[in-house]
């Protein structure tokens, strides 16, 4: 069980990251803030039934993260106008301007949102296969999978958008 003080530790070492993994998920700065919000309470809830700092840790991100998937599959749904939220698309305030990184983003809003959360979490975020399958609650062979399922549907966007070759990819 943790105290005020180690609650208040954890949330200070893996707030900015796991912020910043949602909002590359859904790419609404608000909506991840209020799914951050959310993270953290159900954490506070259940901290009684967590061991240690590492346990909190796993049920922290994983939380966020299916939070995150939820919200995504709520979304997809319901018929969004992207006139409507001009921050849908693109990178908003992710640090990170590479254009390249925007076109990658732009290209990941389409994947289911398991594999865009493996995608993220593992090329982006750089996690191993196994704290993935940790975070998500699901194997490593499933990560894998979802996350060739999630280049390889990034690699169909890439080679359409910018009239690629199949060549192309056999150079790299």
């Amino acid at each position: 069980m943790m105290d005020e003080h180690e609650f208040y530790n954890l949330v200070t070492k893996y707030r900015d990251s796991i912020a910043r993994i949602v909002h590359r998920l859904i790419h609404s700065q608000e909506d991840a803030r209020d799914i951050m919000q959310d993270a953290l309470m159900q954490l506070w809830k259940h901290q009684r039934q967590l061991d240690d700092q590492r346990a909190a840790f796993i049920y922290l991100y994983r939380t966020a993260v299916n939070l995150a998937i939820d919200w995504l599959r709520r979304r997809k749904s319901r018929k969004i106008d992207p006139a409507a939220e001009p921050d849908r698309i693109g990178l908003m305030n992710t640090g990170d301007t590479s254009e390249f990184f925007e076109v990658i983003m732009n290209c990941a809003q389409y994947l289911k949102p398991k594999q865009k959360a493996v995608f993220i979490l593992k090329d982006l975020e750089g996690f191993e296969f196994e704290e993935i399958a940790l975070l998500m609650n699901c194997s490593p062979a499933n990560v894998r999978s979802n996350l060739h399922l999630a280049r390889k549907k990034i690699k169909k966007s890439l080679t359409k958008l910018y009239d690629i070759t199949p060549e192309y990819w056999y150079e790299l």
